[in-house]
């Protein structure tokens, strides 16, 4: 996914870059961009923007399925593990509950275990991991480009 924006701070080897809506991303839905007129982003700073230009800025497309398997595919396999193995856990504590009420609160005890895991793994993976960077100052023909992941 691509976007044109203006650097408005240069923080060392990031920068944040001013980016306005497009039209064409309006409904698309990849991002936050949708949703407002117009955001600023921290990005990685490989090629030295200066404040004032220009640039295109790059988030993978492989790096945006990465980060939402982490956020929604992992919790939600927890949480269909626990709801199967709910009934057989609370049997095994030996406490006398209805399979239904087992399934649904181990089913949400390891959604919630999940999501702190993933609030754990993305604390330690640090914000660059999956922050966008600039790939070149933007020349006339540079436009938005939304692949729509």
């Amino acid at each position: 996914m691509r976007q044109v924006g203006t650097v408005v701070a240069d923080n060392g080897l990031t920068a944040t870059v001013a980016v306005r809506r497009q039209a064409s991303c309006e409904k698309c839905g990849a991002c936050e961009f949708g949703s407002r007129s117009g955001v600023e982003v921290e990005v990685r700073n490989e090629i030295g923007a200066q404040i004032g230009d220009s640039v295109v800025i790059e988030l993978e497309s492989r790096a945006v399925l990465t980060a939402s398997v982490i956020v929604y595919a992992i919790p939600l396999f927890f949480m269909i593990v626990g709801l199967l193995a709910g009934p057989s856990i609370v049997r095994l504590l030996g406490i006398d509950v209805s399979t239904d009420a087992a399934a649904a609160v181990v089913g949400f005890v390891t959604l919630v275990v999940a999501f702190v895991g993933v609030h754990i793994y993305d604390r330690q993976a640090g914000p660059r991991r999956y922050m966008p960077r600039i790939v070149r100052v933007a020349g006339l023909d540079d436009g938005p480009e939304c692949d729509g992941v």
